[in-house]
């Protein structure tokens, strides 16, 4: 466990985890659903999910101003509803959480091994990978915000990288006509961004160990990073590829990568793409696993026997033939799902901010 005389991370390190976790799930799986859904008007409904993701944040801020400061709301929901019924609640926030490592860990493993080592077995791979998640997780929050502290200006750099060597490859005349695919499928595309957005419900977890309340200039400032993140990539993708072979990419964002050029001696620079994935999925399937044990585990010999549990399953679970039909599968059932359950617990907690609830 974590050696730190103050365990407790601030509203800066908060916020990064936030944007991490949006990034995430965006390089995992979005980057490749969206364009299959709405084509070239993917523009258009990554606008509209980003307004939706922009209320539910400023929703969000509302909530965590008014919480008791170290007191999550699933405790306040315990004493106001009995432990059971809060287990209940949490068994389900379980569910959720276990799916978001199964996801995150899924996407950077295929990624590795489809991308980068081919050859290697998917065991090899995903062993050190569960194994460092595990070590990080049992450190103790505090590390973890100091690793992503770190971290994210290297991360940040190299999007800005990405975007500028990539800036001669793309047409912007793709981009036209707009509408051109009806508003059905832009409003279903709407829900891919806005599901990324929606994982900043993370922050709700982890107040116990903020200090202090979370800052609203950090939330506008991971709600910019976000926005701009999300839809330069989606401009970029559609512009450089086109909305129809951008379909057939497995991992678009990363083909960018192998465009980029710096001069006739820097070519050949995706490997900064492994370290885009790695820095952020490790850090992040770390944070689901630390999250997990402390909703559930209160000794550190119980958080360490149900990380490795978890590990375990996961690691069972990358030797499964899951093809790309999964893609199918997120955007018609898990997406849907679980954004409707993230705005129920957001709705529960803002139940227990009234006066009177958390006192």
């Amino acid at each position: 466990m974590s050696q730190f005389s103050n365990p407790k991370i601030s509203s800066l390190h908060a916020t990064l985890f936030c944007i991490n976790e949006i990034t995430t799930l965006a390089q995992v799986s979005a980057f490749a659903i969206l364009p299959s859904i709405a084509k070239r008007d993917a523009v258009i409904s990554c606008a509209i999910g980003l307004i939706a993701y922009w209320c539910y944040t400023l929703w969000l801020f509302t909530i965590l101003n008014k919480q008791t400061p170290g007191r999550s709301f699933l405790d306040a929901l315990a004493s106001k509803i009995g432990p059971v019924a809060a287990g209940i609640l949490k068994g389900w926030i379980l569910l959720y959480l276990v799916c978001e490592a199964f996801i995150i860990c899924r996407g950077y493993i295929v990624f590795i091994k489809t991308m980068i080592l081919p050859a290697t077995p998917v065991w090899a791979i995903t062993l050190p990978t569960l194994m460092l998640s595990v070590y990080l997780s049992l450190k103790g929050i505090k590390p973890l915000a100091i690793m992503i502290t770190i971290l994210t200006p290297a991360i940040v750099f190299m999007f800005l990288l990405q975007s500028v060597f990539t800036i001669r490859f793309d047409h912007f005349e793709l981009l036209l006509p707009l509408f051109s695919e009806g508003w059905q499928p832009i409003l279903h595309g709407a829900l891919i961004p806005f599901r990324c957005g929606v994982d900043a419900f993370v922050l709700l977890l982890i107040v116990p160990q903020i200090q202090g309340r979370v800052k609203l200039s950090h939330l506008v400032a991971s709600i910019l990073y976000v926005t701009i993140l999300l839809l330069n990539t989606t401009v970029s993708i559609l512009t450089t590829f086109g909305p129809y072979e951008a379909i057939k990419q497995r991992y678009p964002s990363y083909m960018q990568w192998r465009l980029v050029r710096i001069s006739s001696f820097i070519e050949h620079v995706d490997f900064f793409a492994m370290f885009q994935w790695t820095a952020m999925d490790i850090v992040m399937l770390a944070l689901a696993m630390w999250i997990i044990m402390n909703l559930f585990f209160k000794k550190d010999l119980h958080q360490r026997i149900g990380s490795l549990t978890l590990a375990a399953i996961l690691l069972v679970g990358m030797e499964l033939h899951i093809g790309d039909e999964a893609f199918a599968v997120l955007r018609n059932y898990y997406y849907p799902i679980s954004t409707i359950s993230v705005l129920c617990w957001t709705a529960i907690a803002q139940l227990t901010t009234r006066k009177g609830v958390t006192s």
